[in-house]
């Protein structure tokens, strides 16, 4: 191991205890508790080691470093080498009490020293790229991630096995990074932040406007239906949040019910962004904050621009806030009088939660703490009881947004998170799902209004409860310690994790019979990252009783990503890199080769989530690219 590797690595873990997992790997710390050692720590250590060895501060804090080693051994090593070896003795250490302590990252170096950047306004956009699982093939600079990202997962594979790296690479050179996967071909075309080249959307305004009311309203009903058809049908609003509004509800409804090809959406999208600037921060109205919610709770997320979406949505709350949405409107009508009044109090309450639920389930995906998001201290709105479906839908989302609110912020505390916390999470999410009503929780009782509904939510049951016992799974992985050697709580929550992903799997599975482009982009965000759970599985431990079982969801979900193919792009790139890393444990290390690569042509940017709107950078080959990493000092993914 290279020494600057090893001082990358090690570095980090002096910081462990109080700086806690900035990038969500959720690794094994390599130390826990041990106070920051220096020479003259270690130049003490030396001299009392002859005469009080064991004894005294210094004694501890060398026997804890390096357990078996002597101060004279140690006084020959270099700097670099000490850090080496503290790497090396951690590694081959059984579980501990110590390792109940979560979110300790090994890796973790990215995101916590690293300076955060990012440039979303690309002009050739990858339409198979997506913003959880990275399928773009571009570089672009670093964001911040948090715990709940995934790329511990693919670092953790490669580190337990590099050869899987070496033919994941192999696969990765022979892919076609051809015009057909990008908006532009040549010097014209359609990116997101381009005029559009479509003459005319392929869906017009009628068959979006019913889309959007059967899909996404369901889910989040943070428009009045009655009156945005009338007013639609009147067609004599002209002001600008009217129109933005109006056509970011063309955007949701043309993937709604568009195929997977389809395009409409560019085209309502160039027609919105005329009025989606900075002068509609100044319009404090419903129409513009509702425009902000479809913009940076749906469409940005769509086109694989994350990063903007979460400034959207920041500058969305501002308003809201501004509006007066985050305590009750209980009285507004008896202040502009009952007739005016209407439902804009309940239209109010359901937009506020449409609001906290949609930025929730971005911070699911990004790993990023909440900033107080829903403080019951300082806000009081709660949404009235209602027959309505689509009311029905949010209130649950609500109280599962509240719960995940908590967990996002405990997830970024700088105190690591404990096992036994874990499970407390996970029963409260538990319950929450105990006490869905039945066309919720079971989809042979679900109504078709309520499908995308469903769909959603059920995503999002298993997602969290994965995204709670992941991190224990990556530990126990990267120590590379015997399962049996571990704590029971540990050997639970690891069975707990792998359970869940095949479980997600199952679930997915069973709502592909019909598909609808919004279900399917929603669901493979969510395959790839329990299918990742499965393959992490397979290769850390090959002969567990239960590889037939990880081996069977494996290949289930291979073949739902080609099956949901035509529906959305980024599934053929999705299991192109599944099916690479699963076909690779398959093979014997000597059968796959190295082979140089070139990083600009393409750069797998699996979990790295560095944004362009192009794509998230993959910098998962981090720590075994010495030479590359030397040679690129000033490149952004080091």
């Amino acid at each position: 191991m290279a020494s600057s590797r090893a001082a990358t690595a090690c570095g980090m873990s002096w910081q462990t205890t109080a700086s806690t997992n900035h990038e969500g790997d959720g690794t094994a710390a390599l130390i826990s508790t041990a106070p920051q050692p220096t020479h003259s720590t270690l130049a003490a250590g030396k001299q009392i080691a002859a005469g009080t060895a064991g004894q005294s501060a210094h004694d501890a804090i060398l026997n804890t470093l390096f357990p078996g080693s002597s101060a004279d051994e140690l006084s020959k090593l270099s700097r670099a080498e000490l850090l080496q070896l503290a790497q090396e003795e951690h590694s081959q250490s059984p579980g501990t009490a110590e390792h109940q302590r979560l979110g300790e990252a090994s890796d973790q170096t990215s995101d916590t020293d690293d300076e955060h950047e990012w440039n979303e306004r690309q002009e050739n956009q990858d339409p198979a790229a997506d913003d959880v699982n990275g399928l773009s093939l571009q570089l672009s600079l670093k964001s911040y991630l948090g715990i709940s990202s995934v790329r511990a997962a693919l670092r953790t594979i490669f580190r337990l096995n590099p050869s899987i790296r070496d033919y994941v690479r192999q696969r990765i050179s022979t892919w076609d990074v051809s015009a057909s996967w990008c908006f532009t071909t040549g010097g014209g075309g359609v990116g997101l932040h381009q005029e559009t080249q479509l003459l005319s959307p392929t869906i017009d305004e009628e068959t979006c406007i019913d889309a959007y009311f059967l899909h996404a309203h369901e889910m989040t009903p943070m428009l009045d239906e009655a009156d945005f058809r009338a007013t639609w049908k009147e067609g004599t609003r002209t002001d600008g949040p009217w129109i933005a509004l109006l056509n970011m509800v063309l955007v949701m409804g043309s993937m709604s019910t568009g195929s997977g090809d389809d395009e409409s959406h560019k085209f309502y999208y160039s027609r919105a962004k005329q009025y989606i600037n900075i002068e509609l921060f100044g319009a404090g109205c419903l129409e513009s904050l509702q425009t902000l919610c479809i913009l940076g709770g749906y469409y940005l997320h769509y086109v694989n621009t994350p990063n903007m979406a979460h400034a959207v949505m920041g500058a969305a709350f501002r308003i809201a806030i501004g509006l007066g949405l985050h305590r009750d409107t209980a009285t507004l009508d008896t202040k502009i009088g009952a007739a005016k009044a209407g439902s804009r109090p309940q239209l109010r309450r359901q937009l506020w939660w449409c609001l906290v639920c949609l930025d929730t389930w971005s911070h699911m995906t990004l790993g990023r703490p909440s900033q107080g998001r829903w403080d019951p201290k300082t806000m009081n709105v709660s949404l009235s009881e209602s027959s309505d479906s689509a009311t029905l839908s949010l209130d649950h989302s609500q109280t599962f947004c509240k719960i995940a609110t908590r967990v996002q912020d405990r997830f970024a505390h700088l105190e690591p998170i404990s096992i036994s916390e874990l499970k407390s999470f996970d029963v409260e999410v538990q319950n929450w799902h105990q006490n869905l009503p039945a066309e919720l929780r079971y989809r042979e009782m679900c109504p078709e209004r309520l499908l995308t509904s469903y769909s959603f939510m059920s995503n999002r049951f298993f997602n969290l409860r994965l995204l709670l016992y992941r991190p224990v799974l990556l530990s126990y992985a990267n120590r590379k310690v015997a399962y049996d050697t571990l704590l029971p709580e540990e050997q639970a929550a690891i069975n707990s994790c792998q359970e869940i992903a095949c479980n997600a799997i199952d679930n997915i599975a069973s709502g592909f019979t019909e598909p609808n482009r919004l279900r399917v982009w929603n669901s493979v965000w969510y395959l790839y990252q329990a299918t990742m759970v499965t393959l992490v599985s397979l290769i850390a431990d090959p002969n567990h009783p239960n590889v037939s079982r990880w081996k069977a969801s494996t290949e289930k979900s291979l073949q739902l990503f080609q099956i949901v193919a035509p529906w959305t792009k980024p599934a053929d790139r999705s299991r192109d890199v599944l099916a690479s890393i699963y076909e690779a444990s398959q093979l014997p290390q000597n059968d796959i080769s190295d082979i140089p690569f070139d990083f600009q042509i393409a750069e797998l940017d699996q979990f790295g989530l560095n944004t362009f709107s192009g794509g998230w950078q993959w910098d998962a080959f981090n720590g075994f690219e010495e030479d590359y990493q030397q040679q690129h000092t000033n490149s952004a993914m080091w």
